[in-house]
């Protein structure tokens, strides 16, 4: 009987890439989606954004802001062998993508058009309810001092020297002297109903990505360490026998047996946590507009939720096209809210990209979080790592972009120490049969194949 040292349940990015780096360094691993293919749930609706801690900067916590950024240094340690991953520093200390047919990462950056206080968000008498009163203005003083704090730390990112490693405690830490307007200019978008009068613009550090490229590197590296992938295998249990663990699969009661188990399967690890921590799933509304109606992939910063936008180009076949978002979710369980926000999105587009007007498609669909937070919050933005009990543990990315982080983190946790950094693999593996299109691309490819 084959005993893997490893079971991990759940094939979205989070249980892909902690498969993968466990493999790597020399275990035997199965890993286990329910799906027929991986990383078809959470992990293939998301928009392609790659955080490295651009957005987060505006936050006061350092620690949001100290993870993502965290996660650059991770990326440049542990996958810069990796054949797409594309996160380069230069000679100059530099941190810039290069280009790549393959490349993880894409080079048309987002840009932040951030908004003034003299911007009619701000304006009293604009307030829809007495309630939001408080809100606005306390925000109309201190917005001015969050923005600031948001392009001191971009600066500092900037002008940091990537060869020196621990960017993570620096950039985080940028402080009133770090502030300049260096990076700044002035709005001039024909794409975007905005007032240029009270908003200016920032280069990102965000960028957008090419989700595909990264499973496949993941999946080929997994398989050519030996790893091994059930798909359509939905676990059912696991019991203790003796010093291993018996993982049961499909209403047919198969079995693996491992010497640990990691779950990495959402939602479906509630009945495993503990009492002071809860699983929380969100629906976010995601528009697909088609074609483009926006040149630049652009991010509106405001203090009022209801009021931000984001917009990503993207391309498939040579056809390019819109996948714009907001602050806007729901409960999974809220129907009505659910409609709602979807509604307040196509809404709201509409009122910024006048070219939307002409868009042979529009259609929402909803991208799908799970947090796992404490009682007393109300979102958690970061990846979480849990012992459940000996030799069991469970794990929540938080974002796509700390998929790498987390899996290198839960194998510290595990293991007392860090992982092999160095990857050799099959390049040329055919993985096509454990992954599909993310969703907002097979959107536009069955607009297109309809009319072929």
């Amino acid at each position: 009987m084959k005993i893997y040292d490893y079971a991990i349940v759940g094939g979205g990015v989070a249980g892909l890439a902690t498969a993968e780096i466990f493999a790597r360094s020399g275990f035997s691993v199965c890993l286990i989606e329910k799906n027929e293919k991986l990383c078809m749930e959470t992990s293939g609706m998301h928009h392609e954004w790659f955080h490295f801690g651009s957005l987060y900067s505006i936050f006061p916590s350092n620690q949001f802001l100290r993870t993502m950024v965290g996660g650059i240094d991770d990326l440049l340690l542990y996958y810069r062998d990796f054949d797409g991953m594309n996160l380069r520093v230069n000679g100059k200390g530099e941190l810039q993508t290069i280009a790549n047919e393959n490349a993880w990462i894409r080079q048309d950056n987002l840009k932040y058009i951030i908004t003034t206080p003299e911007n009619k968000d701000f304006k009293i008498q604009k307030t829809d309810s007495i309630r939001d009163l408080p809100y606005k203005v306390f925000m109309k003083y201190a917005w001015k001092k969050a923005i600031k704090q948001f392009v001191s730390r971009h600066n500092r990112f900037y002008q940091y020297d990537w060869r020196k490693g621990n960017a993570a405690h620096y950039i985080p830490r940028a402080g009133w002297m770090d502030y300049s307007r260096d990076h700044i200019s002035e709005l001039n978008n024909p794409d975007v109903n905005l007032d240029s009068t009270s908003h200016y613009t920032m280069k990102s550090y965000d960028s957008p990505m090419t989700a595909k490229h990264i499973l496949r590197d993941l999946v080929r590296s997994y398989l050519s360490y030996g790893g091994e992938i059930l798909t359509e295998s939905p676990v059912e249990g696991y019991e203790k026998i003796n010093n291993s663990i018996k993982v049961t699969i499909g209403h047919n009661k198969a079995s693996i047996f491992s010497n640990k188990i990691i779950f990495s399967s959402g939602k479906g690890i509630s009945k495993f946590l503990k009492s002071d921590y809860i699983v929380k799933t969100v629906l976010s509304p995601l528009l697909v507009a088609y074609p483009k109606v926006c040149s630049e992939n652009i991010v509106r910063l405001t203090p009022f939720i209801e009021k931000t936008i984001n917009h990503l180009k993207h391309s498939i076949s040579g056809q390019e096209y819109s996948l714009i978002g907001g602050g806007y979710f729901a409960a999974e369980d809220d129907e009505l809210r659910i409609q709602q926000v979807g509604e307040e999105l196509k809404n709201r587009a509409k009122n910024v990209f006048p070219k939307i007007k002409d868009a042979q498609l529009l259609e929402v669909y909803f991208g799908k979080k799970t947090e796992v937070i404490s009682k007393k919050s109300k979102r958690n933005y970061l990846y979480h790592i849990m012992e459940l009990e000996k030799d069991v543990f469970s794990i929540v990315p938080g974002k796509f972009s700390l998929a790498f982080s987390l899996a290198v983190n839960t194998y510290f946790q595990i293991m007392g120490h860090y992982p092999n950094t160095y990857v050799t693999y099959d390049k040329s593996l055919d993985v096509s049969k454990y992954l599909g299109s993310m969703k907002h691309k097979s959107m536009i490819e069955s607009l297109v194949d309809g009319k072929h």
